[in-house]
């Protein structure tokens, strides 16, 4: 029985895609600096003093009454859309759990909004 390489593509008449070539924007390493770190600290930090908790909530789902730990800082308006100097302001960060981190970024990935 013949058998078909590995390497080769399933599908012959499709060009082969490299993982994660569906991004809108590739990676520029932002997310790992020193600065996006301690932005990302001090915006949980503000979280916790401003609902006077032990850890940081989610803000999308305190606007709701749900009460949902945050583990993402997120930017209020999209990093592509701004300048390189307001990447870090305190004002454009809120904090979010993953399910709204993902519903809101899925959304502006596809260019919806939210209603």
């Amino acid at each position: 029985m013949p058998t078909i390489s590995k390497s080769s593509p399933k599908r012959p008449w499709q060009p082969e895609r490299k993982a994660q070539e569906r991004r809108i924007t590739q990676s520029d390493g932002f997310y790992h600096t020193r600065e996006w770190r301690a932005a990302r600290r001090v915006a949980m930090q503000l979280n916790m003093e401003k609902y006077g908790v032990d850890v940081a909530m989610c803000e999308a789902c305190m606007e709701l009454g749900v009460w949902t730990v945050a583990n993402t800082v997120d930017h209020t308006e999209r990093r592509t859309a701004m300048n390189r100097a307001l990447w870090l302001e305190q004002s454009n960060l809120k904090c979010m759990c993953s399910s709204c981190h993902n519903s809101k970024s899925g959304s502006e990935a596809h260019n919806k909004t939210k209603e």
